[in-house]
């Protein structure tokens, strides 16, 4: 066991770092010399980040139109995207330094392709992060890979000059490809040893826990799936909103870093400590609260940063001005938190295909963007009517129905939802009951998994996409499960586990 859990460690290392790499590719790309002529050279039509934006719409838009078709070709995309990444920032970087193609055409797709090749590889290491290892490490990981970047930032600020900042920019998609390789083997390594350490027909070899055979519970009742929906969609407004007003939510002006006034150093200490706050506080200590009222508080942090950008813009050059930046540039990396984090979540909860609960958000935060960069960026009067009018809503939604829904934590929700009561229920005795069969008939951690969503009446290709298997290894899990029982099939298998459970009750 301790070997598995070094190998995740590995993984999760691997995980922060590619995390922190895409990071710092999107940072060079934005905000670095060696690409400002270019992003001068499109402000004169629109924000270059727009078609960064278009990139990620774009692929959040295949994402929730066609889940299962881009799960199916992962394994092409894990060689194509890093490619065409590289390729749309190689063309982004010369597009207005070279006069044989249409510069604008040049830049604007290549940016494009780099925004569609940053929101995979981002999607791509937190689905993997919340399958094999669960929400808090995905937080911590995110976490990890914002001072990461900094200092990488820094590095790269004091030892090289602009065109070598273009290569490092080029070569980052590869390296976050590598890095995402390296944390798939030791996260599939893990599993196998998790199979292979404990012989099955040993009696004496620890059994499967609930949370081993249930993994994360999913919201199969509808109030619960809405209100996860619903957090995802206000975390991709959330998320547009602090990007399109923070400093860094603009391409083309100078590297960005957090408190400037204190210095580089010491600005990303107090980063990391004010994010790992964030995380603890908000995040992790509301981990088994509700859907309805379990990111409120996050919710709530992020738009009092918002309400700090509508007093900052009522201010000058006044002393307090230098405070109230850093409150509005330390809200960006909170947003990036709050939105991986609850797709982390919904990808544990929701019943519904990993790249749709991907693409939901993704889609609403890139469309948000988009429209509020290309028609309505203005005064400071219209950004301050718009952050009032998002915060009002989400808000009403998301703050005051969730306290009349339940003051006191899990409990309203159960006496709000009588038939949600039940089916909870009624979910919990099922994975009690596989957990006992599991453990009679002495089958391994996965095959307990594929017992367990047998028994829930899941299909052979559903099992195959939850449990991230080949069809092959889920029939062979399959013939195994039924051999130990010593039944022919499912039915046999749903007589043993029901019919069991009954007549061991008065």
């Amino acid at each position: 066991m301790n070997t598995d859990r070094r190998t995740m460690l590995i993984c999760a290392t691997f995980s922060a770092l590619g995390l922190s790499l895409n990071l710092l590719w999107c940072t060079l790309m934005g905000h670095t010399p060696g690409f400002l002529l270019s992003s001068l050279s499109l402000g004169e039509m629109v924000n270059a980040r727009t078609f960064w934006l278009l990139g990620i719409l774009l692929i959040s838009i295949l994402f929730v139109a066609l889940p299962r078709q881009i799960s199916e070709r992962d394994r092409s995309l894990a060689y194509v995207m890093p490619v065409l990444s590289a390729v749309g920032t190689a063309c982004f970087a010369l597009s207005f330094n070279q006069s044989f193609f249409d510069p604008t055409v040049l830049a604007t797709t290549g940016l494009t392709v780099a925004g569609l090749g940053y929101f995979w590889f981002v999607s791509r290491y937190v689905a993997l992060l919340a399958k094999t290892q669960g929400f808090s490490v995905v937080v911590w990981c995110i976490v990890a890979a914002f001072p990461l970047r900094q200092l990488a930032s820094l590095g790269l600020d004091s030892f090289l000059d602009p065109s070598q900042q273009v290569m490092v920019a080029i070569a980052l998609p590869f390296l976050s490809a590598l890095f995402l390789g390296f944390a798939r083997i030791t996260a599939r390594k893990a599993s196998q040893g998790e199979e292979s350490e404990f012989d099955a027909t040993d009696a004496s070899a620890p059994q499967p826990t609930a949370e081993a055979l249930g993994r994360p519970k999913t919201l199969r009742h509808a109030q619960g799936a809405n209100d996860m929906v619903i957090v995802l969609v206000i975390a991709g407004v959330l998320l547009a909103m602090v990007r399109i007003f923070g400093p860094s939510g603009v391409w083309g002006d100078s590297n960005t870093t957090y408190f400037d006034s204190l210095g580089r150093i010491p600005a990303i200490s107090v980063l990391t400590i004010c994010l790992a706050l964030f995380a603890l506080l908000t995040l992790l200590l509301m981990v088994r609260k509700p859907v309805s009222i379990r990111f409120q508080l996050p919710i709530l942090v992020v738009i009092a940063g918002l309400f700090v950008v509508v007093i900052r813009s009522q201010l000058g050059d006044s002393s307090s001005a230098v405070l109230l930046d850093s409150i509005v540039q330390a809200n960006d990396p909170f947003a990036h938190l709050l939105f991986w984090s609850v797709i982390a979540a919904a990808l544990t909860a929701l019943d519904m295909p990993e790249n749709r609960i991907i693409g939901i958000p993704g889609l609403v935060y890139a469309a948000s963007s988009i429209v509020w960069v290309v028609f309505l960026r203005g005064s400071a009067v219209i950004e301050t009517a718009v952050i009032l009018v998002v915060v009002a809503i989400v808000m009403n939604r998301s703050w005051f129905s969730g306290l009349l829904k339940g003051r006191d934590g899990a409990a309203d929700v159960e006496s709000a939802d009588e038939p949600e009561d039940s089916a909870s229920r009624l979910a919990q005795t099922i994975t009690e009951r596989c957990q006992e069969v599991a453990s009679e008939y002495g089958l391994s951690p996965r095959e307990a998994e594929v017992f367990l969503l047998l028994a829930q009446g899941r299909t052979c290709s559903f099992i195959q996409d939850e449990l991230v298997l080949a069809e092959s290894t889920v029939k062979t899990h399959m013939s195994h499960i039924y051999a130990k029982m010593e039944v022919s099939g499912r039915q046999g298998m749903m007589d043993l586990v029901f019919g069991e459970s009954a007549r061991e009750k008065p």
